[in-house]
């Protein structure tokens, strides 16, 4: 005869909290769990403490299968409200606006005045739906975008939101992203 047991509903402060008893519930060390989302190690430690705040987007597309919760709705929703709490939004819609979407850069944008002009006229442009910066890694293009997304962003009625896909190691997790 099967027995099923029912496991108590627990309800978290944090997202931290939360997010520390789902990694060690699925056995991972922050490291396999940094390596799985690709994150940083000391990310995952400032996430679990609270000093970083959750990516609702690598949240839902990254984590909530890293940390085997497809098949556990419910369990991943109140980590997406802990989150979005965190956040100071709600889960289902956030605010259109600026503000918790786009990543605070640590450093200032220096010499880049014709990059900024150059992209500010293409995007003034109504012709103009798409702009892609390229180059080698490391020359600034997202520290760029960065600083056109959050000086431009009022342009924009829908809001600016910036979207990190290099976390993203699944080719059809992009456009969900």
């Amino acid at each position: 005869m099967h027995r099923s047991v029912a496991v108590p509903s627990v309800r978290y402060g944090t997202f931290g909290e939360m997010l520390r008893y789902l990694r060690r519930r699925a056995r991972l060390q922050q490291r396999d769990l940094a390596i799985a989302v690709g994150y940083s190690e000391s990310q995952i430690s400032r996430l679990e403490q609270n000093q970083r705040l959750p990516d609702m987007v690598a949240l839902a597309a990254l984590f909530v299968p890293a940390l085997g919760l497809d098949a556990e709705p419910a369990l991943a929703e109140q980590l997406l409200e802990l989150a979005a709490a965190a956040r100071a939004e709600s889960p289902a819609s956030p605010a259109p606006s600026t503000a918790g979407y786009l990543p605070v850069p640590l450093t200032p944008l220096i010499d880049r005045a014709a990059e900024v002009a150059a992209a500010s006229a293409a995007l003034a442009r109504v012709d103009v739906r798409l702009l892609t910066l390229v180059g080698p890694p490391g020359i600034g293009k997202t520290r760029l975008v960065l600083h056109l997304a959050d000086a431009l962003a009022e342009q924009f009625p829908g809001g600016v939101v910036f979207v990190a896909l290099a976390p993203i190691r699944d080719p059809a997790l992009v456009l969900p992203a």
